[in-house]
C-alpha cells in the first residue's frame, strides 16, 4: 500500500501544467506606408480593432463594405493609408468613433493584435515615404 505522500506526488505529476495565454500585444501600423500594402489582409474581430484618438474607446473590427464584402486588406490610395475591400476595391480612409463621433484618419485609429496576426512590412518602400503627414 502506497503512502499518502507517494500518492500525492503521483497525482501532482499527472496534472499537466496549464499553458498561460500570452497577453494581447496591440500594434498601430500608424502612418508608416511600409505596412499599408495588400499582403496584410484577413482582418477580423479577433486580430484588429479601432481605438478613438479622442475618447480612447475601443471598437471591434466589424466592417461591412457597401458591396456586402467583409474581407479587407491594408492599402494606400493617393499616398494615404486605407483599408480596402477585397471584393470591390473600395477604400476606407477615415473612421468615425461610434461613441464620441470624432472622425479620424484610419492610420490613427487602426490597431492589430500581434499575438494573433503577423504584420508584414514591405522592404522596398523608399525611406522618405515611411512617414506621411
Amino acid at each position: 500500500m502506497r503512502s499518502r505522500l507517494a500518492l500525492a506526488a503521483l497525482n501532482n505529476s499527472r496534472k499537466a501544467p496549464l499553458a498561460k495565454k500570452p497577453p494581447d500585444e496591440w500594434h498601430k501600423p500608424g502612418n508608416n506606408l511600409a505596412y499599408w500594402y495588400p499582403d496584410n489582409s484577413g482582418f477580423d474581430v479577433l486580430n484588429s480593432k479601432f481605438v478613438c484618438s479622442r475618447c480612447k474607446s475601443e471598437s471591434l473590427f466589424e466592417l461591412v463594405c457597401r458591396c456586402g464584402g467583409n474581407r479587407w486588406y491594408l492599402g494606400s490610395g493617393m499616398g494615404q493609408p486605407s483599408i480596402v475591400c477585397q471584393d470591390c476595391q473600395d477604400a476606407l480612409k477615415s473612421w468615425s468613433c461610434p461613441r464620441c463621433g470624432a472622425s479620424q484618419s484610419i492610420w490613427k485609429a487602426f490597431y492589430v493584435n500581434l499575438t494573433r496576426y503577423t504584420l508584414q512590412k514591405r522592404e522596398d518602400v523608399p525611406r522618405h515615404l515611411y512617414r506621411i503627414a
